[in-house]
């Protein structure tokens, strides 16, 4: 049994947030509980609680440092010393990706992916990416109980769409160029239609110095038809990767002050940009940003709350709960959302 100790807070976390992406180093820090160096580290696991040094963690004062996190490092994780006495827990959530048919289908902070209700559109390639590297593919059948015509699924129609105007565009690319060599041929004293096309920027199509306005008209819904076709490409694109990838919600692990302003931070694995992002709390839109960033000036009780963020075509973080603390000293019973 053990014994919650009056006005204990919680231990440090390095870097100060909850969520964490694989491979990155996490230490806690149990010394700025009461300067003592009586405490040690420990987590749950399925076998029960583990003190740091044992087959997890290397000890580092009365602290705890885990170089290279995992999945399987998920969990809960507080101070506690040789009597017995503990402080308040943090929840640790690191990510790891599972792929289907190349394309990444979720970040899961527990090992394990749960599919609700089975369908034949779950039908796949899965392979997941965790401690040990890449694992093998490994193909999900499923059988369907009655025999009926098998609907499109919703995560097939982004794909096809994409094939379907790339084909689309590529006709149309073909026709006008014929058409410009037939007007070059035709009459080789005018100057040439000139295309531009600029992948992933603009797409468009002008006429030099043309002496038929015909030609033009023609040209100019060319380029519009064009324009349409690239922006349901693009389009097209950002529903395939729309899958998410390694996003994270960078927030304080530990309580603020009231009256403090905090800094809450959408971070995709793999790069160092700040992309607009929306935040989320409470499953309501809070904010959308351009610097993939939001600050809550002057910090209160009301905006406390579980917090998650999201990050169009790459994915949506798991939720991060901010906690607020009053000036006064308050006595608070054991709960993981306390830290």
């Amino acid at each position: 049994m053990s014994l919650l100790l009056s006005g204990a807070g919680c231990p440090d976390v390095i870097p100060n947030r909850l969520q964490h992406f694989e491979y990155q180093s996490i230490s806690f820090n149990c010394e700025v509980l009461d300067g003592s160096l009586a405490w040690a580290v420990k987590r749950k696991s399925s076998s029960g609680n583990i003190t740091c040094g044992t087959n997890w963690g290397v000890p580092e004062g009365s602290g705890c440092r885990i170089r290279d996190v995992y999945v399987e490092d998920s969990g809960e994780y507080w101070c506690e010393t040789k009597d017995g006495k503990t402080s308040k827990s943090v929840n640790i959530a690191v990510t790891a990706s599972v792929y289907k048919n190349g394309i990444l289908m979720k970040n899961v902070t527990t090992g394990n992916l749960i599919i609700n209700s089975v369908s034949k559109c779950d039908e796949g390639l899965y392979k997941c990416i965790s401690r040990a590297g890449e694992s093998p593919e490994s193909w999900l059948s499923v059988k369907e109980f009655h025999q009926e015509p098998i609907p499109l699924c919703s995560d097939q129609l982004p794909v096809l769409l994409y094939f379907l105007m790339r084909t689309v565009g590529t006709v149309v690319w073909v026709a006008m160029l014929l058409l410009v060599l037939r007007k070059r041929h035709k009459d080789r004293k005018r100057k040439l239609y000139t295309v531009t096309y600029f992948i992933f920027s603009s797409t468009s199509v002008c006429c030099s110095e043309s002496q038929r306005q015909d030609s033009m008209t023609v040209t100019a819904l060319c380029g519009l038809l064009i324009d349409v076709l690239f922006l349901l490409t693009v389009q097209g694109q950002n529903y395939v990767h729309e899958a998410g990838g390694g996003v994270i919600l960078e927030s304080p692990a530990l309580p603020v002050m009231e009256q403090q302003n905090v800094t809450l931070r959408c971070t995709l694995k793999g790069t160092s940009s700040n992309l607009p992002a929306d935040f989320i709390k409470e499953g309501h839109m809070d904010m959308v940003t351009y610097k993939g960033e939001m600050t809550i000036y002057n910090v209160s009780k009301s905006d406390e709350g579980l917090y998650k963020c999201r990050i169009s075509g790459r994915g949506e973080s798991a939720g991060s709960w901010l906690a607020v603390r009053g000036h006064r000293k308050e006595k608070h019973l054991r709960d993981g959302r306390d830290c």
